[in-house]
């Protein structure tokens, strides 16, 4: 059926098929969630193309200068470049949100059952194994910590009681 078809039928038959996809899309995230998932496309593909836009810019800058053997004007033609390449911008910011939107897919929710078998099954108690791993982090170490002295400041006075900075008596060698 395709290949019978002239350019202009053929665009118009994309264009209808591409909005009968899109409405179907609308209709299985709602239209406010495909607002906001439209928003969200349009800022990150925006973000991303306007970056790149700076980042070839700056390289054109960086080349410009050698237009001028060529008996171009420099600020002419970086001008000229740069407005191009923000056409071009423009044309790859719509393409990249219009491909974005077709291809969104939502990961689902889990469902109200397993949801309700978390709520009721009970933390894992923890085995004597458990305890006796050196990787699980236990509670009852707050006495060790408190037999730890405070860390002495380099400007304290010395705790030997010779009335230095510790940073001139026994903290010099440290």
């Amino acid at each position: 059926e395709i290949p019978k078809l002239s350019i202009p039928k053929l665009q118009d038959t994309l264009t209808e098929k591409a909005f009968e996809i899109y409405e179907l899309r609308e209709k299985e995230f709602t239209p406010p969630l495909m607002r906001q998932i439209e928003t969200m496309i349009v800022l990150r593909v925006v973000d991303r193309e306007w970056k790149d836009n700076l980042r070839r810019l700056d390289e054109l800058k960086q080349g410009i200068g050698l237009r001028a053997y060529g008996q171009k004007d420099p600020l002419m033609e970086y001008h000229f470049e740069a407005n191009n390449m923000f056409q071009d911008m423009i044309i790859s910011i719509k393409e990249e949100v219009v491909k974005f939107i077709y291809k969104v897919r939502l990961k689902k929710e889990e469902s109200q059952r397993v949801r309700q078998i978390r709520r009721e099954t009970p933390a894992p108690m923890v085995s004597s194994q458990t305890k006796k791993s050196p990787f699980v982090k236990r509670k009852g170490l707050g006495e060790e910590e408190g037999k730890r002295k405070k860390k002495i400041g380099r400007n304290d006075p010395c705790p030997c009681g010779s009335g230095l900075k510790y940073k001139h008596c026994c903290g010099k060698n440290i």
